[in-house]
């Protein structure tokens, strides 16, 4: 496709002859408007591709389409109305160009993009949850991974970690969990919230979630629930599945990542008064 260059140079005179040619009388037009606007004068006009476009200092190059039966003037008027800033200006759309911006060459994106992004979305976002009844996860060993806390789920099934201050107050609507890094297979990590039996109780359905996520340190488990049995089932995984690949995080980032502004810190927070009927 070819392309107008308007050149500037300030020692340079205005070309053409007022022969009564349309196309010449708006060219000498549009020079007189570029002197007003630029104090600079256009040299010539001459046809280039946009592969060999640059810019060189002050004799800067404005490339401009040519479309149809559009005439220099129009071209360089609609130049001078975006400036003449020496930026390249694209090309009218024709319904080849629309065809063009859905080429598949024009869209696909590397594999390794997507593997990275993926990366990325296991770091921007920790789920807060337990393993799912087809998935086989691990437990990251040592005291450092895990935290007891005192949490309320909202009617959306959300998990909010409550201050130690409050817990006093709203002892009666509060769970004692414990905080568990865990990952699946397919390197998703996760807050696994054990839930602790209050005032020593035993409960089949804690003890049993709390037995799999202590294997789940050592070997990939899968727990289901057996609702006949009132308690969970832990399966150990049959094949040869590679150890567990863990974020490159510390736990106070996953808990800042896990629970964003999902913390109770005051009495008269909304959940803990629509808790107490005053919303």
């Amino acid at each position: 496709m070819a392309y107008h260059v308007l050149k500037h140079n300030e020692n340079a005179a205005p070309t053409g002859k007022d022969d009564g040619n349309s196309i010449k009388d708006n060219r000498t037009q549009a020079s007189n408007n570029s002197n007003s606007m630029f104090n600079n004068n256009a040299n010539s006009v001459s046809s280039v591709d946009t592969n060999n476009y640059s810019t060189d200092g002050e004799n800067s190059n404005t490339v401009l389409p040519i479309s149809g039966e559009k005439t220099v003037s129009e071209s360089h008027d609609s130049a001078l109305q975006f400036g003449l800033q020496d930026v390249a200006v694209g090309r009218a759309g024709t319904e080849g160009d629309n065809l063009d911006m859905f080429a598949p060459e024009n869209l696909r994106v590397p594999q390794d993009f997507i593997e990275e992004a993926s990366v990325e979305q296991i770091h921007g976002a920790i789920p807060v949850r337990k393993p799912g009844k087809q998935e086989f996860v691990r437990v990251r060993p040592g005291e450092e991974w895990q935290l007891p806390v005192a949490t309320i789920e909202n009617e959306d099934r959300e998990v909010w970690i409550v201050n130690r201050a409050l817990v006093a107050h709203v002892a009666d609507e509060v769970s004692n969990v414990l905080l568990r890094l865990a990952v699946n297979r397919h390197g998703v990590a996760f807050l696994w919230p054990l839930k602790i039996s209050k005032d020593g109780k035993r409960n089949p359905w804690n003890d049993s979630a709390m037995a799999g996520a202590n294997k789940a340190i050592t070997h990939w488990v899968r727990v289901k629930s057996d609702q006949p049995a009132g308690m969970y089932r832990i399966s150990v995984a049959g094949g040869e599945i590679p150890e567990p690949e863990w974020p490159d995080l510390s736990f106070q980032e996953i808990l800042q990542l896990a629970f964003k502004d999902r913390i109770i810190a005051d009495y008269n927070h909304p959940i803990l008064k629509q808790l107490r009927g005053e919303l």
